[in-house]
């Protein structure tokens, strides 16, 4: 009997939390794609807005590319390692020096296109203050009211202006999330705590609790150490450490 997990991913660094929001926004952006409502097209639309907001700043660009070249640096050094599958791993290789190239290839910050539309502007605009309503953006309400077909060839256009950040940060996330099989663990009455080295380059902790298990974690780290505690989900009240023993399943990725 396969029991069914829930993953909860808490990231070490500044990058992975990016690369952790924009797969976040993508899965948003690509979910609603998928509908034909007004709504569904709005949703779209708010994703697009949470990815331009969260790529907005400068140096991204630049890490992404360095964070690249780290990776293939690395797995670079195990070609000659035994048991390592070649096939798979000048895959990585390739797909690593693609995306590395296309973003050493890119001219100022991201998707500028999208941000000199000025149609796109107006409704960022009000996005910014709470929500676009028809009343302050009668632009946005009669593209609305365009034809589905219309409406999702336009954002299909939009997304495809996002293709190299999704690519890049989806790679690195699959990277990192291969990087550690996920080990059995215990949190005694409801706490774990384990030593991390200090000198390794941790980037993302990966908890996985059965979804038959009532509990969810609350995850520390810190440069030197793990701690995890169990917490017992509320409604009402805040929510409080069990007493009970927790089995789970923990990840701790580097790479």
């Amino acid at each position: 009997m396969v029991t069914t997990v829930i993953t909860y991913e808490q990231p070490v660094n500044e990058l992975i939390r990016i690369c952790l929001r924009l797969e976040h926004c993508f899965q948003q952006a690509e979910y609603y794609m998928q509908g034909d409502s007004v709504w569904d097209t709005r949703n779209v639309l708010t994703a697009i807005n949470e990815i331009l907001n969260i790529i907005d700043r400068p140096d991204l660009k630049t890490k992404l590319t360095q964070e690249c070249q780290r990776h293939h640096e690395n797995l670079e050094k195990l070609q000659h390692s035994p048991n390592i599958d070649i096939t798979k791993l000048q895959h990585i290789l390739d797909n690593l020096d693609t995306v590395r190239s296309q973003l050493h290839k890119t001219a100022g910050k991201f998707a500028q296109k999208l941000r000199e539309n000025k149609f796109l502007e107006q409704i960022r605009q009000q996005l910014a203050s709470g929500e676009a309503y028809a009343f302050d953006t009668p632009a946005y309400h009669c593209w609305l009211a365009q034809p589905v077909n219309t409406r999702i060839q336009q954002l299909s256009s939009w997304i495809k202006e996002l293709n190299l950040i999704q690519t890049a940060s989806r790679l690195l996330l699959q990277l990192t999330r291969q990087s550690n099989v996920a080990k059995p663990q215990t949190a005694v009455a409801g706490f774990y705590e384990q030593t991390l080295d200090s000198q390794a380059s941790w980037q993302l902790i990966r908890v996985l609790i059965p979804t038959n298990v009532s509990a969810y974690p609350e995850i520390s780290v810190g440069r030197h150490r793990l701690c995890i505690r169990m917490l017992t989900p509320s409604n009402n009240e805040k929510a409080t450490q069990t007493d009970a023993d927790v089995n789970f399943s923990l990840a701790c990725c580097m790479l």
